[in-house]
């Protein structure tokens, strides 16, 4: 079990230790799948979560669907077989037993170079259904000013 001290700066977070034993990670892609395997390999149980069935059987029978990050497919195939990582894409059942979700979802440009939150509000969304009091879920990713006051944090409500 790893804990966490929060200073307590935010409203209701009064420098209580913060329990992590299970974090899911949105978002199984090339920084996403290393950054769940981090967290694994820091004693943390996770629960990878990805809506390509693909990337999820692939990462569930062990072996990395990302090339080029060195260990990454040694340590995908390791932590899945001692069950410290695992992959599915049933993100609201992943985030109800999660103690910290991190949202690694990228936003892409229209054609009119406006931002498509498309995938992002999907993430959301399905953490939404999944989401229980008291967890912490934290957005890693570039977003503009306000977007997690006035579009995200709406959408968890």
């Amino acid at each position: 079990m790893r804990f966490i001290g929060l200073e307590g700066k935010g409203k209701g977070m009064q420098g209580f230790p913060l329990r992590v034993t299970t974090v899911a990670v949105i978002g199984l892609g090339k920084i996403g799948l290393p950054l769940a395997v981090s967290y694994a390999q820091a004693g943390c149980r996770v629960l990878g979560c990805d809506c390509d069935g693909r990337v999820v059987d692939s990462i569930n029978a062990g072996v990395a669907h990302i090339q080029g990050e060195p260990g990454l497919a040694e340590a995908v195939r390791s932590l899945i077989e001692t069950g410290q990582l695992s992959a599915t894409q049933n993100t609201a059942a992943a985030v109800r037993s999660a103690d910290v979700v991190v949202v690694i979802v990228p936003l892409a440009l229209t054609p009119d170079h406006q931002i498509d939150f498309r995938s992002l509000d999907a993430a959301t969304m399905a953490l939404g259904m999944g989401l229980q009091m008291g967890t912490l879920v934290i957005y890693e990713t570039t977003l503009p000013v306000g977007t997690t006051r006035c579009r995200l944090a709406l959408m968890l409500e």
